[in-house]
């Protein structure tokens, strides 16, 4: 399986890169069917789970909005994927 990561840098000129898990990715279809927005991949899905895993990790606050995290927190992201262990998980 492959493993995404974001890469990011905030305006306090924090930098690093993070691990989207699962949680990161069902906390954006729960957040997009609360406000009505369609579920579906582009630079939202990807702001919001990338916000979402800094939550998870303590870099953002969990009480931290996401609209200010867009407009007053990140400067960049980019995302990417690296091959998943060789072995055969269904040994």
């Amino acid at each position: 399986m492959k493993k995404m990561h974001v890469e990011y840098e905030l305006a306090d000129e924090t930098t690093g890169t993070v691990r989207i898990l699962a949680a990161d990715k069902i906390a954006f279809e729960a957040f997009a069917r609360s406000h009505g927005q369609p579920v579906e991949d582009g630079p939202k899905a990807l702001t919001y789970m990338l916000f979402a895993a800094l939550q998870r990790t303590g870099v953002v606050p969990t009480a931290a909005d996401f609209s200010d995290f867009v407009t007053s927190t990140l400067l960049d992201l980019a995302p990417s994927q690296t091959a998943g262990d060789e072995e055969n998980p269904t040994r």
